[in-house]
């Protein structure tokens, strides 16, 4: 009876021990899930962050648009609260409505003017009522023409053709009006042959939406080929960039996830610098984050596997207690929980040994992202400066043509006339 009652405290010990490992490892596993469940707010709060930067972006963006905001190489285009207070300054009899709406005008043209434009402008609000008179009637249209002018002498000075280059030339001495057409048209000769193989060009390296498009401008008129070379190949960009993103989205890890949705949110920039390089570093941290959870997992399979182990010791050691007891049907209860506390434990070790795999899996693709994430930063700082590979040749700037100076005369005592390069002795 002694020996069958120490058999049997020395099983409810190891019976007690086991069950203590379990509890451990189950709190292991409380502390790791509450882990895992504050970083994925943190993801969600990050996210939404992100989001509304990312609108907030489109919204500055999709102003600065409608704003009609000044630009080099184009005609100066007033958005439609300017045309609005120049013609009812314009139209006003009553001399303190004309200067108060003048000055409303000058005010917005500050910010979206051109040099002249801004110049004028500021003059004007820096001077008497009657400069603004004079600002409404004559002095904003001169300078309009001066940018627009200005316009036509950038493009002269940056365009990569030389044939565009003297037909901006050429337009410097035409009136306005056809200073205007040639900002509208860019015409020049050659410049439809020259269009057909830059749409061509845009066509082989764009996505699906791009190449319908560009196909649509090649069938088309020359308009159509300008259309598309200042406007159209950007939306069509666009478009396909998000179904690339949302691609790239239906398959990648939380982090991946939560970028593309703020890329998503924001204006084209944000979803070209995504694309570019963004997803890569997405794609990084997810990895990062895998291989993090994997190298938890695998201790934590291991602990659970020790705690079966324990089980099944301590299920043979009842078994032992029972069969001293002579109790035969507890003795097989034990010897069934031993087998099963067994199988957990065979169970619990390729858990563990798939998450360390796991683990090196995800570092190895850990490093690999990094690696992607920094030639993809590189390739796109090497765009932006236009020195990557696949930058187009920096347009050679080029100075307006001028007459050649004539030589000065000089009086000869030895001649009875007025020579060129004639040198007194």
């Amino acid at each position: 009876m002694d020996a069958a009652k120490a058999s049997s405290d020395a099983a409810n010990a190891a019976t007690k021990a086991a069950d203590d490992t379990q509890k451990a490892v189950n709190s292991a596993k409380s502390v790791v899930t509450l882990a895992r469940k504050v970083d994925a707010e943190r993801l969600a709060e990050q996210e939404e962050e992100n989001i509304l930067a990312a609108e907030e972006a489109k919204k500055a963006e999709d102003s600065r648009v409608a704003v009609a905001e000044w630009e080099a190489g184009r005609i100066q285009q007033l958005n439609a609260e300017a045309r609005t207070l120049w013609k009812d300054a314009t139209a006003a009899t009553d001399p303190k409505a004309k200067v108060a709406k003048g000055k409303q005008l000058a005010v917005s043209l500050l910010a979206t003017g051109g040099t002249w434009v801004r110049t004028a402008a500021e003059a004007t609000l820096a001077g008497t009522d009657e400069g603004v008179s004079e600002f409404v009637d004559t002095r904003l249209g001169l300078a309009l023409e001066q940018d627009d002018r200005a316009s036509v002498a950038h493009i002269a000075a940056t365009a990569d053709k030389p044939a565009q280059q003297q037909a901006a030339v050429d337009a410097l001495g035409q009136p306005i009006d056809k200073v205007r057409e040639f900002l509208r048209t860019r015409a020049y000769p050659g410049k439809e042959s020259d269009d057909r193989v830059a749409v061509a060009q845009i066509m082989a390296k764009g996505g699906p939406g791009v190449k319908e498009a560009a196909n649509k401008a090649l069938d088309g008129t020359s308009a159509d080929l300008q259309e598309f070379m200042e406007t159209g190949q950007y939306k069509a960009q666009e478009a396909d960039d998000r179904v690339t993103a949302a691609q790239i989205m239906s398959t990648g890890g939380p982090e991946v996830e939560a970028a593309t949705q703020a890329a998503l949110s924001g204006p084209a920039s944000w979803l070209r610098s995504f694309l570019a390089y963004g997803q890569y570093k997405a794609q990084q941290r997810d990895a990062n984050a895998a291989a993090h959870i994997a190298e938890i997992d695998a201790p934590l399979a291991g602990a659970d596997k020790s705690a079966a182990l324990a089980h099944k010791d301590a299920a043979e050691a009842q078994k032992a207690a029972a069969h001293a007891r002579d109790k035969a049907k507890e003795a097989v209860k034990w010897a069934n929980a031993a087998k099963a506390s067994a199988e957990r434990a065979a169970k619990d070790a390729q858990r563990a040994d798939k998450a360390a795999d796991r683990a090196a899996k995800s570092a190895d693709q850990a490093a690999k992202s990094a690696r992607t994430a920094r030639s993809a930063a590189a390739s796109a700082q090497q765009d932006a400066r236009g020195t990557g590979p696949g930058s187009p040749p920096r347009p050679r700037a080029r100075t307006l043509s001028r007459r050649p100076r004539r030589k000065r005369r000089r009086w000869s005592p030895r001649r009875t006339s007025w020579s060129p390069n004639c040198r007194t002795r």
